[in-house]
């Protein structure tokens, strides 16, 4: 199979047009009459320069596009997104996103969207509104998910999360075993983190990090005094 095509000057001024009309719904028809080697030309278009040059309209064409057809069209925005975040020029707490999240995605939209976006947030607060728009799954699926994304903003939800279950010390435990398992130092502080809060001492492991009872009661004051303790 060959590789489709990463470059079409015909086919980007034909998309173009439709940011410049402000026209979602003509790209919409646009795109899906395209053949599906030209709609892969497309995606790429989009996502790495017809979009990026088009923030100002980013939700607007989302909106409309990504609901109708998100197998299509979602990774295309994500991406776009992303580079749009890290630019500062995108953000993530808009209606129509939150929308999407809440009555449209799928269990593979959603999934698809916390893989892409986790990783790069950058407040507790973001990761919160993210997690609450996007994720539907049981604590102990959301904490996986947590440890995997290992920020600092992803792991202060989970401790946020694990207070909610402090009772379920089989999960507390899994969740310091797969954070030992990632075997970097921010994951080790923050599995000596969860140990220490929440009184587990049946681990197979020593931590370096050494915390006083007094450091442990204050990781709830803020997301500042937490971070100062995780390190990493």
């Amino acid at each position: 199979m060959s590789a489709f095509r990463k470059h079409s000057p015909l086919l980007q001024g034909r998309l173009r047009q439709f940011f410049v009309t402000s026209d979602p719904a003509g790209l919409y028809a646009c795109l899906e009459s395209l053949s599906s080697s030209e709609q892969k030309t497309a995606g790429h278009l989009l996502s790495e320069n017809l979009l990026p040059e088009n923030y100002p309209q980013f939700w607007t064409f989302f909106s409309y596009l990504v609901p109708r057809h998100p197998k299509a069209y979602l990774g295309t925005f994500l991406k776009a997104a992303c580079e749009g975040y890290r630019r500062g020029q995108i953000d993530f707490g808009v209606e129509a996103f939150r929308q999407f999240g809440h009555t449209q995605a799928t269990p593979i939209d959603s999934k698809k969207t916390l893989d892409a976006l986790l990783p790069l947030l950058r407040t507790p607060q973001e990761v919160d509104a993210v997690m609450r728009d996007f994720s539907r799954e049981t604590h102990a699926a959301q904490a996986g998910r947590l440890v995997r994304s290992g920020t600092a903003p992803c792991y202060y939800r989970l401790l946020m999360l694990l207070k909610h279950v402090e009772d379920d010390a089989g999960l507390l435990r899994s969740v310091c075993l797969g954070l030992i398992r990632k075997n970097d130092s921010r994951s080790f502080n923050m599995a000596c983190i969860v140990c220490r809060y929440f009184g587990l001492t049946d681990l197979p492991v020593r931590f370096s990090l050494k915390l006083e009872d007094y450091e442990i009661s204050r990781l709830d004051d803020s997301y500042e005094k937490f971070i100062k303790t995780l390190g990493g």
